[in-house]
């Protein structure tokens, strides 16, 4: 309601920063909140895809713009080459989940000057999405645990609090729910890069009107 009512109170950039800061981190808590109660859902085999046509690009702008006004994330820059009309038909609601648990995973493993480049490539199976950080890299023995409910692998030098360590377990499920594939490749001190395939199947390349 204060992002879109025009106080006078608010016309200080202060306040309007702050008000900001509210709304991202309802939405961070609000993000920890689906991940939980999707987890149960895939564990009750109760998750239903309300597919549409998602504009990947947009998506993805809309999805780094509310993790970056988060205060903890506010050094840390993301980069993102949009390609136009690439159209994927999938849940918008969960896509939007994986971008954010993703792009939040990654921030959590780079220094506060650290960087996150997203790029997207076609494939002649379809797109891959590719999400590369300069971040600490993950320990060979903590890589096959990356994907284990509740096991939580963030490295010691971040102070920010941890969520419940289901954020990559849900993106993987949601992936594959999309019929697509998640990679994950990583050197400690270089860095990691997670990428997602999904099929020609689901492309659309061109709007319907």
């Amino acid at each position: 309601l204060l992002e879109k009512e025009e106080f006078d109170a608010l016309k200080n950039k202060k306040h309007q920063e702050y008000v900001s800061y509210i709304s991202s981190s309802a939405q961070m808590l609000l993000l920890l909140l689906d991940n939980m109660i999707n987890f149960y859902k895939f564990e009750k085999n109760e998750v239903v895809l309300n597919e549409e046509e998602v504009d990947l690009s947009d998506l993805l702008k809309e999805s780094i713009v509310l993790i970056q006004t988060a205060t903890q994330f506010k050094n840390k820059k993301i980069y993102f080459q949009p390609i136009k009309n690439v159209f994927l038909k999938g849940d918008k609601r969960i896509l939007k989940q994986i971008f954010l648990n993703i792009l939040l995973n990654s921030l959590k493993f780079t220094l506060n000057d650290g960087k996150i480049n997203i790029s997207l490539q076609k494939l002649s199976t379809g797109i891959r999405l590719i999400f590369k950080d300069n971040g600490v890299g993950i320990k060979k023995e903590k890589l096959k645990h990356l994907f284990d409910p509740f096991c939580s692998i963030s490295p010691s030098f971040n102070k920010i609090p941890q969520g419940m360590g289901l954020g990559l377990v849900l993106v993987k499920k949601m992936v594959i729910l999309h019929q697509g594939r998640v990679i994950v490749k990583s050197r400690l001190n270089k860095g990691t890069v997670l990428m997602i395939d999904f099929p020609k199947d689901r492309l659309i390349f061109t709007r319907k009107k």
